[in-house]
C-alpha cells in the first residue's frame, strides 16, 4: 500500500499492544485495512490524526525498549 487515510485508531495513546493487535484502519483508493502491530510494546503516540494521510505505516509503534 503506497498510500492510505487513517480511518480510525483502534489503541489510544499509553494502551498496551500485542504482537498482532489491530491498532489502527486505513483507508486506501481500493479497500479500508486493518494495520497490525508488528511487536509488543505501549501505544506511545499516534504518528497522525484520524482522516490524514500517511505515505508509509511502517514504524508506527516503536519496538519494546
Amino acid at each position: 500500500m503506497p498510500s492510505g487515510k487513517i480511518v480510525q485508531w483502534l489503541k489510544a495513546v499509553g494502551d498496551k499492544v500485542e504482537e498482532s493487535d489491530v491498532v489502527m484502519v486505513v483507508e486506501s483508493d481500493k479497500a479500508d485495512m486493518d494495520v497490525e502491530a508488528y511487536s509488543s510494546g505501549e501505544q506511545d503516540f499516534h504518528i497522525l490524526k484520524q482522516n490524514k494521510w500517511l505515505g508509509n505505516t511502517d514504524g508506527l509503534i516503536p519496538p519494546p525498549l
